[in-house]
């Protein structure tokens, strides 16, 4: 029957304790039959378990004279029927102010570790596309906040599995000598893709092709061959005036122009972003000419002396006969025929003509003729068309001839 009148104040320290201070007084309308101090101090501290019990220590101090104990301490034991809070395991209490999060535990990984928070780094996925595809083998440099980092691109992206959100993240990648690309993005949570797209970076060359009195040729073509194949055109090019510019990948390449009646010639070629390259050929008249049942040759095939083995200022001109074959399909086969002059016995002589033969017949197959197309056969001395009693009749008996067996009508 005695009104008390009092404040409090609390502080839920961690999710399982609470501080709390409160001053109570029984205030002037108390009867005064009642025994009761005039006014309390408490001081006390709960302690929540996961159980929902609960235990409350604390202590009180007397304010005034009243008849009352100067101190007391008191233990209680309580308890609430509910769902327990949710344990924080976070070093952030909810004592302070930043902790975002009170019923779920920060992760300390050094991204906002001081909101309270569960967080995650960000996950990087950098891939290098060329055209929309994969495109493996490329060299990529990534460079993040710790450097750069060189990787071979594969079919599959290359991860990155922790980077801190909000870091900017920079790949460069490369293929050949004339593909090229980069990109760059800025880790966020969740994961961020990051792709590098392959473009080709070209150059001007400037062809101008003329015979041996200067003039254009009209019908001349340029055959481009390179080790990056996706720096260069993949089918020959014409010049339909004896001159034309091409873009083509910038890097080393070779280029090989032919023109109907002249020797072929090849000829390297640089491309350079950064200026035009002109590239000026005189094409000789050719030393190969199609007949009706054979090639001719204006010059001869040159052997090491008593050997099979074909000598380097003869490769133009077996050259120059693989085009003629491979370009005239409908010749059918052709015969390599081996001859040789008189000086030796007739084994060796037939054994020699055969030997080059065939060496010729594996020459034009490695120059791109089909090996169905090729036949080789050695006649030793016994077909001459000159004199063996003299040294210019005996070089022209030593010869190589291209007959056609079959021509396709």
């Amino acid at each position: 029957n005695a009104p008390i009148f009092g404040a409090g104040f609390g502080i839920q320290y961690h999710p399982f304790l609470s501080i709390n201070a409160e001053v109570a007084s029984s205030g002037p309308y108390t009867p005064k039959d009642v025994s009761s101090i005039a006014a309390e101090s408490v001081l006390s501290m709960r302690f929540q378990r996961e159980s929902g019990l609960h235990w409350v220590l604390g202590a009180a101090s007397r304010l005034g004279s009243a008849d009352a104990p100067a101190q007391r301490f008191f233990l209680g034991l309580g308890g609430f029927a509910g769902t327990p809070p949710t344990p924080d395991t976070d070093s952030i209490s909810t004592f302070a102010s930043n902790d975002n999060c009170p019923t779920e535990p920060e992760t300390h990984n050094d991204w906002l570790d001081d909101d309270g928070c569960p967080d995650e780094l960000s996950s990087l996925a950098i891939s290098v596309h060329r055209s929309g595809h994969p495109a493996p083998g490329a060299r990529i440099e990534i460079t993040g906040p710790e450097g750069t980092t060189v990787h071979i691109a594969t079919s599959a992206p290359i991860g990155i599995p922790e980077a801190m959100p909000g870091s900017t993240w920079r790949a460069q990648a490369s293929l050949g000598a004339c593909l090229t690309g980069w990109s760059q993005t800025e880790a966020a949570e969740g994961g961020v893709e990051l792709v590098v797209d392959l473009q080709r970076l070209d150059g001007q060359v400037k062809f101008e092709v003329v015979d041996a009195d200067g003039a254009l040729l009209p019908d001349a073509t340029v055959t481009f061959t390179s080790d990056d194949i996706a720096c260069i055109p993949t089918t020959p090019q014409p010049l339909p005036s004896g001159t034309a510019m091409f873009s083509i990948g910038v890097g080393d390449h070779l280029a090989t122009i032919t023109a109907p009646g002249h020797k072929i010639v090849q000829v390297p070629v640089t491309a350079d972003a950064l200026e035009e390259t002109l590239i000026r050929l005189t094409l000789e008249p050719s030393l190969v000419q199609l007949e009706e049942d054979r090639i001719t040759i204006t010059e001869r095939v040159h052997f090491e002396t008593g050997k099979s083995i074909i000598k380097p200022e003869s490769y133009a001109l077996l050259n120059e006969v693989a085009q003629v074959v491979v370009d005239h399909q409908d010749i059918g086969r052709i015969q390599v025929a081996g001859h040789t002059d008189s000086k030796g016995s007739d084994a060796a002589n037939l054994r020699l003509s055969q030997g080059r033969a065939s060496a010729v017949q594996s020459f034009l197959i490695s120059a791109g003729v089909s090996g169905d197309r090729l036949i080789s056969a050695g006649f030793g001395e016994a077909q001459p068309i000159d004199t063996n009693l003299t040294n210019a009749g005996r070089a022209n008996n030593r010869r190589v001839e291209f007959n056609l067996i079959d021509q396709v009508k």
